[in-house]
């Protein structure tokens, strides 16, 4: 009993190491997000949004990572955080449709934790900012999500579709690989165990 806390104590320890290695890794995603929302700014002139909302959101993240390093916290913000910037860029190009492409892209890195809550963090995101954003667009608000609402809530609803099925297999894929980052764990510390002060224990 005594060695199987240990073997926990162990697991929990690496696994936040590792947490905190891929917070480090999303912040350097995220930075170049906030570095890119400038660079599309001069086409609409939307200098105001990069600095407040890409900014903001970049900040946010840095605290509470700061706050909350490898912190299931911190993954579930930067899961939103990486669609929250998405959002923004496809605003600042007036809802031009290869912009969306960075959905897929981000939610795949986001399988670099390991974790499934940050993915459908970030689906669920997403999603909300496609339905309310195509709503408000078609009621004249200036907001863009699309090009233009002509194209139909159908083209929001086949996006989707494919971050519902891209999200899916996400999921599917962290759990299955946290399994085997514990499993290898689990291995190294019973070879050490067994292999202690030059001496074999087979009991164990």
């Amino acid at each position: 009993m005594m060695y199987s806390k240990q073997e926990s104590s162990v697991n929990e320890t690496l696994l936040r190491e590792h947490y905190m290695k891929a917070d480090k890794v999303m912040l350097a995603i995220m930075s170049l997000l906030f570095t890119i929302s400038f660079a599309i700014a001069p086409l609409y002139n939307s200098w105001v949004e990069a600095m407040f909302i890409g900014g903001g959101t970049f900040g946010t993240a840095l605290l509470i990572r700061h706050f909350a390093p490898g912190a299931l916290v911190t993954r579930l913000f930067i899961g939103t955080a990486f669609m929250i910037m998405t959002s923004l860029h496809i605003q600042q190009a007036h809802g031009m449709l290869e912009f969306h492409f960075s959905v897929f892209v981000l939610i795949a890195l986001l399988l670099y934790y390991r974790d499934w809550a940050p993915v459908l963090a970030a689906a669920a995101t997403i999603a909300t900012h496609h339905l309310s954003f195509f709503y408000l667009q078609s009621g004249g608000v200036n907001v863009w999500v699309l090009p233009s609402t002509e194209l139909g809530i159908s083209v929001i609803f086949l996006h989707a579709a494919y971050v519902v099925i891209e999200s899916a297999v996400i999921v599917w894929m962290s759990i299955d690989l946290k399994k085997e980052f514990l499993a290898s764990i689990e291995l190294s510390t019973t070879t050490r165990a067994i292999v202690k002060e030059d001496k074999i224990d087979l009991s164990i």
